[in-house]
Parts: C-alpha cells; structure tokens; sequence
C-alpha cells in the first residue's frame, strides 16, 4: 500500500486519476448516506435511474469545480489548512450548482437536507483521505531513520514557530533528524503534543533530558528572539550540559512561513543573534514618503553605516542615489552591489573629499539632492587621539562644508550620524561629533532645510569596531585582548540602526537630536567569551583572554543622553533630546576658522581651545573619573566606528 502511494504521487497522471477517483467515490458515498439518513421517495425501484442521474450531475459538477478553484495542483502528502480551505470551496460551489440544476432541470427535486449532509459528509471523507495520506508519508515514506546515526534533537519552544520547524523537518526526506521532543518555558504547553511529538520539559531539564535521550542537538524555535533572550538561553544550557551538545538556531520566522528555507539552513548561533534588539514592527509609510522617486545623497556611502544607508535608501526606489566616498575601493564596492541588487536604481558614484568646498558644489549643482545624509567621519578612538589635527579638520570641515551646500542649494531634509563619544566627550573624536551636533543644529537658523542628528553607538560589523578584532585573534589561537574586565558597550545590528536612522530622518524636524535605544548593555569580557564558546573554543584554556588597560580617551562605560534629557517618540527604540543650549549664529564661523588654523597649533592649545566649543569635554586623567561619574547614567553606547 505504502509503495503503491509513493509510486502513484510521483507521477502526474497517475496521481491526478486517483485523486479524482477518490473524490467520486467520496462524492457517492456521501450522497447515498444522505439519501439514506433522511427518508425520500427517491428509493423506490422507479427511482433507482433517477438516483443514478442526481449522483452523475453532482459527480461531473464536483470535477469542474475541482478543476476551476485549481485544487488538482495540490500535493496531498503536503496538505495543509489551505488545501483543506480550498476543497471547501470547490465542494460548496458544486453542491450550489446541483441545487440550481435540480430546480430548474431534474424531473425530481433533491430535499436541501440531503444536499446539506452530503456536503458535510462529502468533506469529512474527502478532507479525511488528504490528512490520511499526509499522515502515511510522513510516518512510513518521509520521517527519519531511527537508526543510531540520527541526531537526537530537543526543539526549544513549542509555539507557532516550534511547530513550523517540526513540520520541516518531519517532511524533509532523510533529513537525518529525529525530534525527541520539545521543551517550552510556559507549564501550560508541558504534556500537550505537537504532530505526535510531546512537549517534554522546560529549560531547566535539559541536563535530565540530554541523559535519558542521549541528546545530541538543540534547536531554538522561538519566534522575535531578542539578543538578550538568546543570550539567557544559551547560559541556561551551558550551565546544564556545557559544550555536551551542539547549539542551533532557526532562520527567521518569516521565511518558515514562506517556504523559503531548509533544514538544511538551521545555523549555528552566531554573534548577531547575541547583540539583536528585540524585534519591532516599524511604519515604514513615513520613510516611502521621503525616499520614494526622490534624490538623496549618502555622505561616506562606502562605510560601514553609509553603506547600509545606501541599500535600504535603493530598496525604496530613489529617482537618484548620489555616493560620495574618498575610498575608492569601497565606493566601488558598493556600486557594484547596488548593480547586482537593485539594477533599476540610477546610482551616481562620486570619489572626493567633501572638505573640498568647490568641487562639493559641483555636485550638488550637477545632482541637486534632496536629502542628505552624512555618515562620514575618522571615528576610531585610539587613533584620532594621535591624530587629533586630521581629526579636527576633516569632521569638523566637512559637516561645515555639506551644511553650507545644504542651505546654498534648498536640500529638505540633512540627517547627521553622530556617535555616543559626543556625550560628555573624553576623546577628541567624540568632542569632535559633538561640534558637528552643534553645527548641524545651529545651521537650522538659517535655512529651510531640517537639519537633524541622530546618535548611537557599536554597530556589529563596522570597521574597526572589536568584533572583526577579536575574530581574527581567535583565528589566530588568541590572546583575545580586553582593556578592562568591567568595560561596558551597547551594540546594535548595522541593518537596525540604519532602519531607526531613516524613521528619524523621516519624521524629524529641524534642531532636532535623536537616540536609538541600544537596548541592554554588554561587558566586553562576555563578549569575548561568547565569540570564544561559538567558535566552539573555552576560554581562558583554549584561548586566553587578557587585559590591556584602558586606551587614550576611552571611557569604562558610555552613554548616548544625559538623565532627563531624552523624550520618547511614537517610533519604538527612537527618542528625541531636548536641549537646554541655545542657538549661536557664529559657531560654524568659529569652528571653521578653528579647524583650518589646528593644523599649525600645538596639541595642548588644540584641546583647551576644543573645550571652549565643547565645554564639557575632558581629557587625561579625569577621563577616568568622568567616566565613573556618569556610569550610572541611563544609557545606551559604543561607537558607531571603533574602540572598545
């Protein structure tokens, strides 16, 4: 029986008759037991051919309906509530058109009831052969072996997602996969089962379940699983089992339910699933308003930030996308994958400096941009602390420069990254943003245009930034170096951040600073230790991880606002500032003529002076202390560029 289905499915035809021949039958069977079960002069012996004829009509009616709504291209092995939605359709609009007929043609008329229970009877046998035959290919022809050499699973999480995973893997043909059973936090779910797979445990039995099943992986199925969650999760089975089994985490929700993934694509976790925020679902009409059929320039588009800037803003279909990087390798890289990606977009590469003046007026003359981003700047910590000339001159020049050409040539809107190291700076670079701030701010007296900030800090994946550092020290058999075992840093995924960056864009008005919530923050020393437990090392055996001290300019622990001074939006994860500081004509001027004359000043003459446009920028040793002080601020930090 079981081979005779399996040769019958995987052919057209073959599979088509039986189909149609199971659906008459179930058709006659349901028709005669109506007839039967509600008395009727059709049974009498002169009946018998007019019987024939009601049972014909509906038959041929049934057939045409199937073939109409398209049910024939169903796969009954993968039946599912749709296809079972579907034959409801074909099965009612049939019985319809037999009332019709039988009214109007037939010598007899068919009582309503009978037509009503044959219906009902009809889908009970017909929807009952689908699920009949799903079943026996999922238990006799698709499930795994039970050999010694499948892998034992637990399915951590036994909702909406949990069940989607098993259904996966329970049709994927010699999968290699037998789930044991799922676990679910919710005592609610304990002792219920999923397509005959029980719910077993929690997380806490884990140790107990990996013993008693000789489990050898463990797959997260939780839906919009934060990184702190993930984070939770992964202690809770360290602190069981350690490295005893192996750890793996589902594609997205989203793409189960689109079909668009295998088991097959079940990952390890990676350090992405660590840092991701909890998951929200964003308007994203306000940002189609803005980008939609419009012209938008990306500043510093070849970066890290810029970069995802610039896909996003090319998914959303922009009339053009002017680029304007100094690399022009990265410039390259990102016109190259904009062609591949988004083929119909016009994208303008522009190589330049945008401290030239005269050369930036050329392209905004030339593109005439309509909104503009800045996401250019020497970010690195450490290093523009010993280049504090270089700077000064290039963030300072270029915001005042792409502010000037904003104004000169109406742009609407003129969004500023900026950073955490603004707040409360104890290193040039953040002294530095924090002038842009102002900058940007202050231009906002003088023009149309909205000029905006927004500020976040670690983004995975930036150049520079510790994660790539300590991968490749990892590669390398370690050390991982750490400044400080206390060292604290928010992160966010480049995608997530860059996602706020345009909400902000989009609904901000003119002098306006926003903040992402970072969501929690995170020790660096765990954050190492992470990296080293997935590349499946231990450390401080495997791999050492040692302390370095703090670096010049750095901070124990950063912050993205000052208590009190941050306001929520109606944007999930994005708050505005309300700054006490007022407006100055004369800064840009001043900063201006401060950044073209550090290149001939001593170091010490360059920070006092910064201190008198950022007063509340430290340096040396009462860094330290600053950074104590304000360690209990509520905050969110890192650097959107480099640093610990």
């Amino acid at each position: 029986m079981i081979m005779f289905l399996h040769k019958i499915s995987s052919h057209r035809y073959l599979s088509m008759v039986l189909k149609i021949s199971i659906d008459t039958a179930g058709t006659v069977a349901a028709f005669t037991i109506a007839a039967l079960i509600v008395p009727h002069h059709l049974w009498t012996v002169q009946s018998v051919w007019s019987f024939a004829l009601f049972c014909a009509v509906l038959v041929t009616y049934r057939t045409f309906s199937y073939f109409l709504l398209r049910n024939h291209v169903s796969i009954w092995r993968f039946s599912s509530v749709v296809d079972l939605y579907k034959l409801m359709q074909s099965a009612a609009l049939a019985s319809v058109m037999f009332f019709i007929t039988d009214l109007i043609i037939l010598p007899y008329h068919v009582p309503p009831l009978v037509l009503f229970i044959e219906l009902l009877l009809f889908l009970f046998f017909s929807g009952g052969a689908r699920v009949l035959i799903r079943r026996i290919f999922e238990q006799y022809v698709e499930s795994p072996s039970e050999s010694g050499d499948a892998l034992k699973v637990l399915i951590y999480g036994a909702g909406r997602a949990g069940e989607l995973l098993l259904r996966n893997i329970k049709s994927s043909k010699n999968s290699g996969i037998s789930v044991v059973g799922l676990i679910d936090d919710d005592p609610f779910r304990r002792g219920r089962r999923i397509h005959n797979v029980p719910v077993i445990g929690s997380g806490t039995d884990i140790k107990r379940l990996t013993r008693e099943y000789s489990i050898n992986e463990i797959y997260f199925a939780i839906s919009s699983l934060s990184g702190s969650q993930t984070r939770r999760l992964l202690k809770l089975i360290d602190d069981q089992v350690m490295d005893a089994v192996k750890v793996k985490i589902m594609p997205g929700l989203k793409d189960l339910v689109g079909g668009n993934v295998t088991v097959n694509q079940l990952r390890n976790v990676e350090i992405k699933d660590l840092l991701r925020r909890r998951p929200v679902e964003l308007d994203k009409s306000p940002v189609l308003r803005m980008v939609n059929d419009r012209r938008v320039l990306v500043v510093g588009g070849g970066g890290s930030i810029g970069s995802e800037l610039c896909r996003q803003v090319a998914s959303i279909n922009p009339k053009q996308l002017i680029i304007i990087d100094s690399c022009e390798f990265f410039l390259y890289q990102i016109t190259e994958q904009l062609a591949l990606t988004h083929p119909r977009v016009e994208v303008h590469p522009v190589v330049m400096d945008v401290c030239r003046e005269e050369q930036l007026r050329q392209v905004f003359s030339e593109y005439r941009p309509e909104h503009v981003f800045h996401a250019a700047a020497y970010k690195h910590v450490p290093l523009m602390e010993s280049n504090i000339r270089s700077a000064i001159y290039n963030n300072v020049m270029a915001t005042i420069s792409l502010t000037r050409m904003s104004i000169e040539f109406n742009v609407s809107r003129f969004v500023l990254i900026s950073t955490d190291k603004a707040v409360q700076p104890t290193n040039v670079m953040g002294a530095t943003k924090r002038m842009c701030e102002l900058i940007v701010l202050n231009a906002s007296t003088a023009s149309q245009t909205k000029f905006m900030a927004v500020r976040f800090g670690n983004v995975l994946g930036s150049s520079g930034s510790v994660i790539p550092k300590f991968k490749e020290q990892i590669k390398k058999g370690g050390p991982v170096t750490v400044t400080d075992p206390e060292i604290t840093r928010y992160f966010m995924l480049i995608p997530e951040a860059v996602e706020l960056v345009l909400q902000a864009g989009a609904i901000g008005e003119t002098s306006s600073i926003f903040v992402l919530n970072m969501g929690e923050p995170i020790r660096i020393r765990d954050l190492a230790e992470y990296m080293i437990k997935l590349s499946g090392l231990t450390p401080n055996e495997d791999i050492k991880i040692e302390y370095t001290g703090l670096r010049p300019g750095e901070k124990m622990h950063e912050s993205l606002y000052l208590e009190g001074e941050e306001c929520n939006t109606n944007i999930p994860d994005l708050m505005i500032m309300r700054s006490s500081r007022s407006m100055d004509n004369t800064f840009s001027e001043r900063a201006e003529q401060f950044a073209g004359s550090c290149l001939s000043m001593g170091e010490n003459a360059i920070r006092s002076q910064l201190r008198e446009f950022v007063p509340e920028y430290h340096w040396g040793a009462s860094s330290l202390k600053l950074a104590d002080q304000i360690s209990a601020v509520k905050s969110d930090a890192g650097s959107n560029g480099g640093g610990q």
